[in-house]
């Protein structure tokens, strides 16, 4: 199994799709990665009382 990272590119289209009301799943699938995946990256970039939904702050 081949791993990689994800990419600013991979976290635009995040933020863009879960703004449109996607579901998490349908992103995993579309980008390649675990819905788990998608959860802990949502999870870590975004503050408690933020504005963006994957700011950094």
């Amino acid at each position: 199994m081949i791993y990689r990272h994800l990419n600013e590119k991979d976290r635009f289209y995040i933020e863009q799709r879960l703004s449109e009301g996607d579901s998490l799943r349908s992103i995993a699938r579309a980008l390649g990665f675990s819905p788990s995946t998608i959860s802990r990256e949502i999870k870590r970039h975004t503050p408690a009382a933020s504005h963006g939904v994957l700011s950094t702050g």
